[in-house]
């Protein structure tokens, strides 16, 4: 069987590194996931190659078509080999997490492409790579759980600042994250994987209003050391900050 993938998502400025790497110390500290063989996958876009391309990105802003597209293909291909490494029948993890994925690739250009900032030519060359990077990973039988962090506007343009990327700054608006935040959420994998050859198993997708949200999820569900309140002590009910939604697809019968 496949590992159990699961995606952090959210726009730019959400605090998807921010959650992983929370996750990923508190996993070497063996707070969570005990005993289990858990890997992790990081933003392509914080390589060199990546940052490389954002900033000449960037600076071609609002018409940015050519290196718009490049950027979206260099981050599809190291994003979909990535996964594919993660399904692979070689591979020891019982858990992988990845910071983005080339699952959510396509709301990129769809957002460039809405706010004019790239021409239907280039969106429908991204869209064209997007299917095509998709259809070659083999998804049967894989449980993919997608981790939406969508924090407010306001919260996001906050970070993208504290951050202090020099090409984002002035180049990122308001009106590119609200747009974004808005195909992220509506952004639904499990339709997506349902139309391939080889369906996988099941998708789950959750939404957090920040990273502290998610992390605390994952820290109280995975710490063996968590005891449960017994169940005659008063409690304060839990106001979970996400919705589940779930798709289970039911193996394909093959033809005799």
């Amino acid at each position: 069987m496949p590992p159990k993938i699961k995606i952090i998502t959210g726009p730019i400025g959400a605090g998807k590194t921010t959650a992983l790497n929370r996750i990923k110390e508190s996993y070497k500290r063996k707070e969570i996931f005990v005993g289990q063989n858990v890997g992790f996958f990081d933003e392509p876009t914080d390589s060199t190659v990546a940052n490389a391309l954002l900033k000449e990105m960037y600076s071609r802003f609002p018409l940015a078509n050519a290196q718009f597209e490049t950027l979206q293909r260099y981050l599809l291909a190291v994003e979909a080999n990535d996964l594919c490494n993660a399904l692979s029948s070689s591979s020891n993890y019982d858990i992988v997490y990845f910071d983005t994925s080339v699952l959510f690739g396509i709301v990129f250009p769809q957002t460039a492409y809405d706010l004019e900032i790239i021409n239907y030519e280039t969106y429908l060359n991204c869209l064209t790579f997007y299917h095509q990077m998709i259809s070659n990973i083999n998804f049967e039988n894989a449980e993919v759980t997608i981790l939406k962090v969508i924090p407010s506007i306001d919260k996001c343009m906050e970070q993208i600042n504290q951050r202090g990327r020099t090409f984002e700054l002035g180049s990122v608006s308001i009106d590119y994250v609200a747009k974004l935040t808005d195909k992220i959420r509506s952004h639904c994998v499990g339709q997506i994987l349902a139309g391939l050859e080889k369906p996988i198993k099941c998708c789950i997708d959750r939404e957090y209003k920040s990273n502290d949200d998610l992390f605390n999820d994952i820290f109280f569900n995975e710490n063996p050391n968590i005891i449960s309140t017994p169940l005659n002590t008063p409690t304060q009910p839990l106001q979970s900050s996400h919705s589940n939604l779930s798709f289970y697809y039911p193996a394909r019968q093959t033809k005799k």
